[in-house]
């Protein structure tokens, strides 16, 4: 009789506390799944600024694009006369408007962007004006009129200014999606830690309720072994093994349901949200998101090569040099390009004289090597040979990267080795124009020089000299 209403004072406090140790991480799981929801939301709100600045960029760069185009096309009919070469600029005239009204439309909730974009309207029109009334002299006056024109300088200096507020709406927007790409990031580490939290709280949890049923089945064993005869305690034995074994079927069967039904639900919600997020069809919402996760990377590599210009142009990197074989740092980042680029464009690799022992700074080399050998796959057409040549000789470091792409004009070269700046035949191959303002930024951290020779259609050939034992940074080397 006792050891009956003790049987059911112990069932009834292993289920209490076991039904109170599931509620708690009810509750928790609860709470991890409304902020996993929350967090879920603010991720899409970032996302979705991203998009935005990214598509408020384009357009800021097809719009000076368009206006460049414009000029061109003056240009070529001002030297030569002939209605042909107007087509670029009958191109860029019919699509300036449209750019500027989705511009304006883009930057609707932004009236620092809508202030500046009224200047750059009456900029481009008056643009726009200047190359038709100089277009008109010389169709209907000559060249010397129009060229009077063109020499008051007044179009270059609306040029001018017209960059100089695309620059200013630019790098607000880069501003914009330098904050959303680390509150993308900030959103990611707090996935992490709500998803952790919640795993570690609910094991715990549910580690002292079965420590709490462990120590009170002993203590039954303890009074039931206290109550019986001799054969009490093989039966008090068997009964706990049962017990325990039922425990241990609880609290797997707890682990796997509660944990595995909550977290299901948070990655469909997850999907549901991300795969109808701008209430498209199936086929452009797996498109959008892609677009979505590309321009994420994209963006990403902006920013980090933002900063590497900025600490670069304000004296901000640290440059360390120390022993390093180049060669053999060569030639494993020519074979890891290669694997990237795969079988679509081969690197050849040619290293000359003793490059085994240099005093350099590996970690700016990198950028420099890598950026060279990525654009030269970049502008080259498939099955073309990349080359890449060490060497080193009069404690100097000579390496040459040349390929057989579409060459660069050299009226793009004197601007080449600037920020966002890239060749006018580039066409719609994408880039962001930080790579070799990068490359002569480190160049000139190692106290060298960069040099660039190209013809147009037959490829380019960079050549980067470096001494061979850089000891001091190279502001400090006068």
């Amino acid at each position: 009789m006792i050891s009956s209403r003790i049987d059911d004072a112990m069932k009834w406090s292993v289920e209490k506390k076991t039904l109170v140790g599931l509620g708690f991480a009810s509750v928790i799981l609860a709470g991890m799944n409304s902020l996993a929801y929350w967090n879920l939301s603010q991720h899409k709100k970032t996302s979705e600024e991203l998009v935005h600045s990214r598509e408020v960029l384009e357009k800021l760069e097809i719009t000076l694009s368009d206006l460049k185009d414009a000029e061109t096309g003056q240009r070529g009919y001002l030297i030569t006369g002939k209605e042909r070469y107007l087509q670029p600029y009958l191109n860029a005239v019919a699509k300036i408007e449209p750019e500027m009204q989705a511009l304006r439309k883009l930057t609707t909730e932004n009236p620092n962007q809508q202030r500046r974009l009224d200047t750059l309207d009456s900029l481009a029109a008056e643009k726009l004006a200047e190359l038709d009334q100089t277009i008109n002299l010389r169709k209907n006056k000559g060249f010397e009129a129009a060229q009077q024109i063109v020499l008051t300088d007044r179009g270059k200096q609306v040029m001018g200014k017209i960059r100089m507020v695309i620059q200013e709406m630019a790098k607000e927007e880069r501003e914009r999606l330098e904050v959303s790409v680390q509150q993308a990031q900030m959103n990611a580490q707090k996935d992490t830690v709500i998803s952790t939290t919640g795993i570690v709280l609910s094991f715990i949890l549910l580690y002292f309720v079965y420590d709490s049923i462990k120590r009170e089945m002993t203590a039954r064993r303890q009074t039931e072994l206290a109550l019986q005869q001799l054969n009490a305690e093989t039966c008090a034995a068997l009964v706990r093994e049962q017990e325990l074994n039922e425990i241990k079927s609880r609290i797997v069967t707890v682990i796997s349901h509660e944990y595995r039904t909550p977290l299901t639900t948070i990655l469909s919600s997850a999907e549901l949200l991300e795969h109808y997020a701008h209430k498209l069809s199936e086929e452009k919402k797996i498109a959008h998101l892609q677009r979505i996760v590309k321009a994420a990377n994209h963006l990403t590599a902006l920013v980090a090569d933002v900063l590497d210009i900025s600490e670069a142009e304000a004296g901000e990197l640290d440059f360390n040099p120390s022993p390093l074989d180049l060669e053999s740092f060569c030639r494993q980042l020519v074979q890891e390009q290669q694997m990237r680029a795969g079988q679509e464009h081969p690197i050849t690799f040619v290293s000359l004289g003793n490059c085994s022992s240099c005093m350099m700074d590996e970690k700016l080399l990198r950028p420099i090597f890598t950026n060279l050998l990525s654009n030269a796959i970049k502008y080259s057409p498939k099955g073309s040979t990349v080359h890449f040549e060490l060497r080193c000789q009069e404690g100097k470091v000579i390496v040459q990267v040349r390929d057989e792409g579409i060459g660069i004009p050299e009226s793009d070269r004197a601007q080449l080795f600037k920020p966002f700046e890239r060749g006018s035949n580039v066409g719609t191959i994408s880039g962001t124009g930080l790579g070799l303002a990068i490359v002569k930024n480190l160049v000139d951290l190692h106290g060298g020089q960069v040099a660039v020779d190209s013809v147009v259609g037959v490829g380019t050939t960079f050549t980067v000299t470096l001494p061979q034992n850089s000891l001091i940074p190279a502001w400090h080397a006068a």
